[in-house]
């Protein structure tokens, strides 16, 4: 019997709530982390401050969600406009908490989610930022996706190495066949077709979902990149002709105008890294995968 199954409908609902404002405390924990992977800044140390003014924010400024409405989106002490996003990640990583903590109960593996969800927003954040997935986060995953199965192995008396070498075929026959197929499809075309920070995220994908979870994941993550990419396009040509003669002109001057505009040209053909939508596809498998291979199976 589960720890849900003693609990009051009046009980679940505060604890939810503490896990909501927990997820809001987290989310602006995280996209501060983001920002300082980013722009190279000591992750473990030092004050949060505004980006505008440099000044160190107090206690008020800080407050999730609340701050940011309090002053209307501004600085409280230059005025300079802060962006929606820091609530916006708050609010999300706080329904992210309450929806995982709901699907998996009160167990280990809620915990294990929880913290695997944590990664993939900072992943995402990242990449949207800079084009790139930190290794810091593919090993900080893989730990906990290790340490869960290992913990887990010893509570349910399983043979804890058989347990891990398990998990560690299922990331292997995910990303070996994937990365056969990115250099294939890289020597046809003739350039980059994904990222390596790409696959080391399919290989932790293929840890905590294994292969067959992962098909329908891979799938989902080709269509959300797809459907983000088409929102994430200019809206007419006459947008895509301005941003293209717009970087040819911040360009000017440069050491090398044919590169700046190769890489103009190749922005404007990836509007958007594919991290953030195999972030989105991890999010629905772990909420929803498992009822939909069940479901796919039950038509056979």
């Amino acid at each position: 019997m589960s720890i849900a199954s003693y609990m009051t409908p009046a009980l679940t609902a505060y604890v939810l709530v503490l896990v909501a404002l927990l997820g809001a405390c987290m989310g602006s924990f995280l996209d501060c982390l983001a920002w300082r992977l980013v722009h190279g800044g000591n992750i473990f140390s030092g004050r949060s401050k505004c980006d505008a003014c440099d000044h160190v924010l107090g206690i008020r400024d800080l407050i999730p969600i609340a701050s940011w409405v309090s002053t209307k989106g501004h600085c409280r002490y230059c005025g300079a406009h802060i962006s929606c996003r820091h609530p916006l990640i708050e609010l999300l990583c706080a329904g992210i908490f309450v929806v995982v903590m709901v699907h998996y109960q009160y167990s280990l593996e809620a915990i294990e989610m929880i913290a695997f969800a944590c990664i993939l927003i900072v992943l995402s954040l990242t990449d949207l930022d800079s084009w790139t997935i930190p290794n810091g986060c593919i090993v900080t995953a893989i730990v906990i996706r290790f340490a869960y199965v290992i913990a887990n192995g010893v509570i349910c008396g399983m043979d804890v190495f058989q347990v891990v070498c398990s998990t560690l075929f299922d990331g292997l026959i995910v990303a070996i066949p994937l990365l056969v197929l990115v250099l294939f499809a890289d020597k046809v075309l003739k350039k980059e077709s994904m990222g390596g920070g790409d696959l080391k995220l399919f290989f932790v994908a293929g840890l905590y979902f294994g292969w067959q979870e992962c098909l329908l994941l891979i799938i989902l993550a080709c269509v959300f990149g797809i459907v983000l990419a088409l929102c994430s396009q200019p809206r007419n040509a006459t947008d895509v002709s301005h941003q293209a003669v717009q970087s040819l002109d911040d360009s000017e001057g440069t050491e090398n105008d044919h590169s700046a505009s190769d890489q103009s040209a190749t922005g404007l053909q990836r509007m958007i890294p594919f991290g953030p939508s195999i972030a989105l596809a991890c999010f629905a498998t772990m909420l929803c995968g498992q009822t939909f291979i069940a479901w796919y199976i039950g038509l056979f």
